[in-house]
């Protein structure tokens, strides 16, 4: 019998500056890693993203 495995992605953009890239990058590759998935059928995708303070 064949084993069916659900996929989901959820991404992190909260702290850009760790990573060493800029936002636009992250949400360049993030988009990427998106389609990727939907090919393989991924069920869902999560982005979670914290607004840096303005103080």
């Amino acid at each position: 019998m064949p084993m069916s495995v659900l996929l989901g992605l959820r991404f992190d953009f909260g702290n850009p500056h760790a990573a060493g890239t800029t936002m636009a990058e992250g949400h360049e590759a993030a988009l990427d890693r998106a389609g990727w998935a939907d090919e393989l059928g991924c069920v869902n995708i999560l982005e979670d993203e914290v607004m840096p303070s303005l103080s």
